[in-house]
């Protein structure tokens, strides 16, 4: 539904949400590396949780499930008593709209199941409703998001100076040069060849600044430094070094 697919093995069937068909379970890629090694035969083995037996019947994707607090996924299988407790609110739900449905349109059928459950349910569910809200509004509350906005500005206004000093620097060395350039044209240096000096000391100073092509791998080392719960899960921060598949 978010766009994920599982890396090796398979997603959840229905068949797996039974009672007793229900111990199965999805390994997120940072685990299945970091504690069972990346084994590829990982799928059909049986690990072990709450001293129950569990088959793995996949493993996900690297990205966003990695930043997630569980980091194995089991089949909600309700049972009866489960099923009869009309108090219990633990669950989060994220689902899609129907095409054509509004979020106005999806929030009104809520509030009729919500006042159907409170006239058969009137103890446990008296005065209980549910808010529909669009799933980008979890990520970041609004000060966050201002404060981003200020921070990348910043950081903008900083790499539109470094650029300038750049270019200042190569007029200015340009400017000293030009007694070598009028002794390298005396000796029989053509234009061409005059350019494609300037041209390759040009690229080897851009090389040398390159260094946001090694951005991938700066980001992945800030995102491990960050502080679990200081991204929302469901955020994906990558480079965008080309268009995306």
């Amino acid at each position: 539904m978010l766009g994920e697919h599982i890396w090796l093995g398979r997603d959840f069937t229905a068949e797996d949400e039974q009672p007793g068909k229900n111990q199965v379970a999805i390994l997120s890629n940072r685990l299945w590396r970091e504690h069972y090694g990346a084994d590829a035969d990982i799928i059909g083995r049986q690990i072990r949780m709450d001293s129950r037996p569990y088959t793995v019947i996949g493993v996900m994707p690297p990205g966003p499930s990695d930043r997630l607090p569980a980091q194995v996924w089991t089949p909600l299988a309700f049972t009866v008593d489960q099923q009869s407790n009309h108090g219990a609110r633990s669950l989060l739900i994220t689902g899609r709209l129907k095409p054509g449905i509004t979020l106005a349109q999806a929030q009104q059928q809520m509030n009729t199941i919500a006042d159907d459950l409170a006239r058969r349910f009137p103890n446990t569910n008296t005065g209980v409703s549910a808010s529909v809200e669009l799933l980008q509004n979890n990520f970041l509350d609004r000060d966050t998001t201002v404060n981003l906005w200020l921070l990348l500005a910043a950081v903008s206004f900083v790499v539109l100076m470094a650029c300038v000093n750049v270019a200042n620097l190569l007029l200015a060395r340009g400017t000293t040069r030009r007694r070598e350039m009028a002794v390298r044209s005396s000796l029989g240096a053509t234009a061409m060849q005059l350019f494609r000096q300037m041209l390759i000391e040009s690229l080897v100073l851009a090389a040398a600044g390159g260094i946001l092509a090694m951005s991938v791998w700066i980001l992945q080392g800030v995102l491990i430094l960050l502080p679990p719960g200081t991204l929302p899960a469901e955020s994906d921060p990558q480079v965008w070094m080309s268009r995306r598949r």
